[in-house]
């Protein structure tokens, strides 16, 4: 089953399916063809400003994927979404003993599932994405 062209499907929020909301974009401001966007992740004292972003809000559809888990698409559009069967809790993904006994081995098999002539799987390293709040001065 070849995925539908999201972009253009049309838009339902039957059973949650779809979500509307905004999200916020960096603006096409001229100047960074020749000045690069930055945000600074630590305090210059007033030195410099701590960004010279300026960003626009955009609304957006977002669509649930799910149906598409499963589908074998790799070869076709570079990726695959998959249902990935392992017990950890939110929680637990940030015990890195946890993830290694259990997440690793359940991504295993589906590594090995879409790459059947890779003799070897190894893990080198897996990273807990957190939201860090900070405030500006």
């Amino acid at each position: 089953m070849a995925l539908p062209n999201l972009l253009e499907a049309p838009f339902t929020e039957e059973k949650g399916e779809n979500v509307r909301t905004q999200i916020e974009y960096l603006a096409p401001e001229p100047r960074y063809q020749h000045e690069r966007p930055y945000e600074l992740r630590y305090d210059a004292e007033g030195a410099i400003p701590a960004t010279n972003m300026i960003n626009e809000w955009k609304p957006v559809v977002v669509r649930n994927f799910r149906p598409y888990e499963d589908l074998h698409n790799f070869e076709e559009y570079g990726f695959r979404a998959s249902l990935i069967k392992c017990p950890l809790t939110v929680v637990e993904y940030s015990d890195r003993q946890k993830v290694e006994q259990s997440y690793y081995p359940a991504l295993e098999t589906i590594l090995k599932e879409q790459f059947q002539d890779v003799a070897i799987i190894k893990f080198l390293e897996h990273r807990v994405r957190t939201m860090a709040f900070t405030s500006r001065v």
